[in-house]
């Protein structure tokens, strides 16, 4: 039985249930929430939920914080669900854990089903994109009141799961030394190869080199992290850089053409799991650099607000696809 089912009536209807029992009742699709009262009275919660395929782990992570944010304004419990809504990780599949907890804590110190059982529930809206940080550069710079309130929300609410803490601190142990280290964040791919229509456009990967090179001698970074699903833009950056690059994720994904989640290229269950797993590593890393240059998507506007505060920081301000 699924801890939480929705069924669809032919009136149209959406009704919730909760172990088989119906817990809530819903007209059609609305983008707007609605809330049901349970009997026993205690702090609502907020299941938060994205229904799309098509798109990466930060794309998910930036709607979801902005219910998060959402959520505590309305002075409800926000709990992430990314185990009952298909998307990059289950593939529609119904696993047997939440993936949204191999990365992050929840914010609720409840248990779901507690949460669920004793308190007002309410359910998001299957695509909530705009409510999140959006995907533009204009506030993507050290200071912007934008961008501050962002991390300020993160600081408070969010932490990594125990895995992902302990992987982070080796890595910066094993590699970055006394700390002086350029982030880089370059998308390939699907990008470069298709240019898809009002989707920020992405830097050259030679631009991007020849850039990190020109950083690297006016702020003396010592290293470069490099994020990168792309095999070509990571042999650049091994021939630019040599042994002063660090590279985390090994898991790339198998590009032909097409778009890169729906392609097939990222694969399914424990492949896509262990694939999002290391660009979620690689995004806090980049975190932790120094510095940063990367293109503007959903991984760097993720890596901006996760970090505490860069030295130097600059997201690529092209334009959009036509």
């Amino acid at each position: 039985m699924k801890l939480l089912e929705r069924v669809v009536t032919n009136g149209g209807r959406r009704k919730y249930y909760l172990f088989g029992v119906k817990i809530l009742s819903l007209p059609g699709r609305s983008m707007e929430p609605r809330v049901c009262a349970l009997p026993r009275k205690k702090k609502p919660v907020l299941v938060i939920r994205r229904n799309d395929m098509g798109c990466g782990f930060f794309a998910h992570f930036n709607s979801n914080l902005g219910w998060i944010r959402w959520a505590l304004e309305n002075g409800m419990t926000p709990y992430v669900d990314m185990q009952t809504p298909p998307n990059i990780i289950n593939r529609g599949q119904r696993l047997d854990f939440n993936p949204w907890e191999c990365f992050f804590k929840q914010c609720t110190a409840y248990s779901p089903i507690d949460a669920m059982e004793t308190s007002r529930l309410q359910v998001t809206s299957d695509n909530p994109v705009q409510i999140g940080p959006l995907t533009q550069p204009y506030y993507l710079k050290e200071g912007h009141p934008e961008l501050l309130a962002w991390r300020k929300l993160v600081q408070e609410q969010l932490r990594m799961s125990d895995a992902i803490a302990a992987e982070v601190g080796r890595v910066m142990a094993e590699n970055f030394g006394d700390g002086n280290v350029l982030g880089c964040l370059a998308r390939g791919t699907d990008y470069l190869k298709l240019k898809p229509k009002w989707h920020q456009v992405q830097p050259e990967p030679e631009q991007v080199v020849a850039d990190a090179k020109a950083a690297c001698r006016e702020h003396g970074y010592s290293k470069v992290f490099l994020a990168t699903e792309d095999p070509v833009i990571d042999k650049l950056f091994r021939d630019a850089f040599g042994d002063k690059l660090i590279r985390y994720q090994t898991c790339m994904p198998k590009y032909e053409q097409g778009f890169l989640v729906s392609s097939g290229a990222i694969g399914d269950g424990a492949r896509a799991l262990e694939m999002s797993r290391q660009y979620m590593v690689s995004i806090m890393l980049l975190s932790k650099c120094r510095g940063l240059l990367a293109g503007c998507t959903s991984g760097s506007v993720a890596a901006m607000i996760l970090s505490s505060g860069y030295e130097w920081a600059k997201v690529y301000d092209l334009g959009r696809y036509d």
